[in-house]
């Protein structure tokens, strides 16, 4: 049975809110990426905890770093407008995509999309998974479709893909003409990846996108290297050792060439390596702006104002490892409780981290990947249930 174990920071009974009114509490959980939504779990720990704690304050935050669940965490946070359009998934079958718009500022509106509803793993089955197959040319179906909205910005998130191909296969869907060294074009919206050695050269589009483009990237890593896109995630994505070198090696290629159209060293731009590069190539032919997902979503959210104004935070993900405390949105959320003097309680399905410094609980569910909705539902609430009566105070 799983057990609720006290982590180093320590439980503190001073309340720096109101001692008279019922404890608050903050539930803002990511995604248990196979089994469960941020808004899923957030959901059902709330239905179980008031149900549990009726007197309760309870609050709900759903989480996005750019990845799964973009649309409908931002979706709590902004009124958007879903529209459906048809893009490629990554081995060029027709599947429906969502542009979020949001027109709430009168002369000022945004497009929102989540580049996986094109180019992710969702789509494909084990055997499928490739990455020297698949392509990123539906990013560039979702994002022409973007530009055709008339938007003043537009935001891509980027997490969940793949492919591993540095965009080329989104920009030629975008009208980006690539050719070899004997000035022949190449098909690149069709196993990009196994083309990158091939390209000597880059021609523009005739249409220029001037709407300003920012990538929300769940990741950190650069382009190449040890921990770049190739190396780190294409195992992730189906590629063996022997395909891992081989898009390294490419990658390499494609990296030289933007070196060599922008006049800028981009081998260590932070983020450009999110979405198997897809971020760099975006970066440095449409002048789009990387940004760390978790810190814009958090920002968007008024979290830091919102933690000031409750007692207990929950939060969690289907892994809490090393990476979860160096920018991804749980381990940041963590950070910003801590600051506010706010108890938390991290909730995950499996952890490989020392949380002592920034949690003062944590839960391990006995099973979380590849739950059905109903299981979980079960889990959480046999978990709410073994909590003592006076557990928040």
């Amino acid at each position: 049975m799983a057990v609720l174990h006290f982590a180093k920071r320590g439980f503190h009974l001073d309340h720096k809110k109101s001692s008279t009114s019922s404890p608050r509490l903050l539930i803002a959980c990511d995604k248990f990426k196979g089994s469960l939504t941020s808004t899923e779990v957030n959901r059902y720990l709330s239905q179980a905890i008031q149900s549990r704690f009726p007197d309760l304050n309870c609050q709900r935050l759903d989480l996005s770093d750019g990845g799964d669940g973009m649309l409908a965490a931002l979706g709590s946070i902004h009124r958007l407008e879903l529209r459906s359009t048809q893009v490629r998934d990554p081995l060029g079958r027709s599947c429906l995509a969502q542009i979020g718009m949001d027109q709430t500022r009168p002369g000022h509106s945004r497009a929102f999309l989540a580049a996986h509803q094109a180019n992710g793993l969702q789509y494909l089955s084990q055997s499928e998974r490739n990455p020297l197959q698949t392509s990123s040319a539906g990013v560039g179906d979702l994002l022409l479709a973007a530009y055709q909205q008339s938007v003043s910005e537009i935001y891509l998130g980027l997490g969940g893909s793949a492919t591993s191909d540095g965009g080329v296969g989104a920009l030629q869907a975008l009208g980006f003409v690539f050719k070899d060294a004997a000035g022949q074009s190449l098909d690149c919206e069709e196993a990009p990846a196994r083309k990158l050695m091939q390209i000597k050269s880059i021609q523009g589009p005739s249409e220029s996108f001037a709407i300003p483009l920012t990538l929300l990237t769940d990741v950190s890593n650069p382009a190449l290297g040890p921990r770049g896109a190739a190396r780190v995630y294409a195992p992730q994505k189906g590629a063996s050792p022997t395909q891992v070198e081989f898009l390294e090696t490419g990658l390499q290629n494609w990296l030289r060439l933007l070196e060599a159209h922008s006049g800028r060293k981009l081998k260590n731009i932070v983020g450009g390596g999110a979405a198997g590069a897809l971020a760099l190539g975006l970066h440095v032919l449409l002048d789009a702006k990387i940004t760390s997902g978790a810190a814009w979503f958090l920002k968007q959210a008024q979290a830091e104002k919102r933690l000031q104004e409750v007692d207990w935070l929950i939060t969690g993900e289907g892994r809490f490892d090393a990476s979860s405390l160096e920018g991804k949105i749980t381990g940041q959320v963590l950070e910003m409780a801590k600051s506010a003097s706010v108890k938390s309680l991290l909730l995950t399905g499996q952890l490989t981290a020392d949380i002592g410094s920034v949690a003062d609980y944590q839960f391990t569910l006995p099973a979380s990947q590849n739950l059905s909705a109903e299981s979980a539902y079960q889990q959480i609430q046999t978990w709410v249930a073994s909590l003592p009566a006076d557990f928040w105070g």
